[in-house]
């Protein structure tokens, strides 16, 4: 069986050698029509960017980021985003079937940020509908948060207006009563008056400047803000997509494959051939073959 082998490998070798030249030409073919299609598929950026969930002054986020990457992944986020950026709705459009297939989120593993892909055309196409896709989250977003801080700016507003009329009431206070002192000469009263005034006013006062200080420490944008990249969208330099050698190399072996194939079909000795090559396959008499 092992020298029936070895002589089939010997003969496919030698029909082989006898048919290089077609084999060459289809081989050179398939890497042709490799590069020709390289340059016919359009090619696609993709693009990322790292998102962190907008949160309440106490540090709680605005909606659970794992419910927000199923929400991204739903058909029906994509077609608001492509609403919003004024493209068709349909899928006939290259631009949107793209959007729609490539949309894509995650949670990266031990992390509270999200990271959202999506690809484009070109570079700048792929960074558009990166950003198309976190305005919309924003504008949602925004929707949760304008209530608690329109709230608590009233209140901050509020609570000012009373500081700053208790301080200039006190200080108008204080004016007539060193006035009408001057004039009576009774600086004892005026220590016993000054000392009264100034001892029931400060508790007010400490009480408004604390509620003003922690509504300002609520409102900083450290602590209440709305969902935010925390960096600028990321797009690759090359496109995701094979390059034209890589497309001559598959091409090239696809043409070789097609010719082998196409001659075992063809030439009835090279398929003997082949077959005693890697069988060894025997006649009826026990012999091998050829």
């Amino acid at each position: 069986m092992q020298h029936a082998k070895n002589a089939g490998v010997q003969r496919l070798a030698e029909s082989i050698g006898k048919r290089w030249k077609s084999i060459l030409v289809i081989s050179v073919l398939g890497a042709v029509v490799g590069v020709a299609g390289s340059t016919l598929v359009p090619k696609r950026w993709p693009a990322r960017v790292l998102v962190q969930v907008g949160q309440t002054e106490n540090g709680t986020p605005l909606v659970d980021p794992a419910g927000l990457v199923e929400r991204i992944k739903f058909p029906s986020f994509a077609t608001q985003v492509i609403t919003s950026m004024g493209l068709p709705g349909d899928d006939e459009d290259p631009r949107v079937k793209l959007f729609k297939k490539t949309l894509w989120a995650n949670v990266p593993r031990g992390g509270s940020l999200i990271e959202i892909h999506v690809n484009g055309y070109s570079p700048q196409e792929a960074k558009n509908n990166a950003i198309a896709a976190l305005a919309l989250i924003q504008k949602d977003h925004e929707a949760l948060l304008a209530p608690a801080i329109d709230r608590k700016q009233k209140l901050l507003t509020q609570y000012e207006q009373q500081l700053k009329e208790h301080l200039d009431q006190r200080s108008a206070i204080l004016s007539r009563l060193q006035s009408k002192s001057g004039a009576d000469n009774s600086h004892g009263s005026q220590d016993i008056v000054f000392s009264i005034l100034i001892q029931s006013d400060g508790f007010e006062t400490r009480a408004l400047t604390e509620q003003i200080a922690r509504l300002r420490d609520q409102l900083d944008t450290t602590r209440m803000f709305n969902t935010k990249a925390v960096a600028p969208v990321y797009v690759r330099d090359r496109p995701d997509s094979l390059s034209a050698g890589a497309c001559s190399v598959f091409g090239l072996l696809a043409g070789l494959a097609v010719s082998l194939a196409w001659l075992l079909i063809k030439d009835a000795s090279l398929r003997m051939s082949f077959y005693g090559a890697v069988v060894g396959r025997t006649g009826r008499t026990g012999r091998a073959i050829g």
